[in-house]
């Protein structure tokens, strides 16, 4: 697994469904190559650039290992928060402690990502 790989050229989309632009901040509940945490006594983020029901890109400040599973909690506004899952496709540090990063979501988790999209 590698740590940092460019994400995929802008004339090679791999994208099968569209993005939209959407910011908000999520919870990390899990990262299977990092520690659920990465800063003592707080919880790790990941902001969020754009989203479909198939991927995301998120900004993060810590690094994480290419093809590691990751699991979000994202807010919806008629349930409790809802978890997500998918794996990371490609890293690209930006600047130090500043870190792009594409999910591709797994299957199960489209039906809640395009509710939450939708809101």
């Amino acid at each position: 697994m590698r740590l940092f790989s460019k994400p995929p050229k802008p004339d090679v989309e791999r994208r099968e469904t569209n993005r939209r632009s959407i910011s908000e901040t999520l919870f990390i509940e899990s990262v299977s190559s990092e520690k659920l945490s990465p800063l003592d006594n707080e919880p790790a983020v990941a902001n969020t650039i754009d989203a479909s029901s198939r991927g995301m890109q998120v900004e993060l400040n810590f690094p994480v290992l290419e093809d590691s599973e990751i699991a979000l909690w994202i807010n919806h506004p008629d349930t409790d928060p809802v978890l997500i899952s998918g794996a990371v496709r490609w890293v690209n540090e930006q600047e130090p402690g500043r870190f792009l990063v594409g999910i591709s979501l797994d299957q199960d988790s489209a039906p809640m990502v395009e509710r939450w999209l939708a809101e």
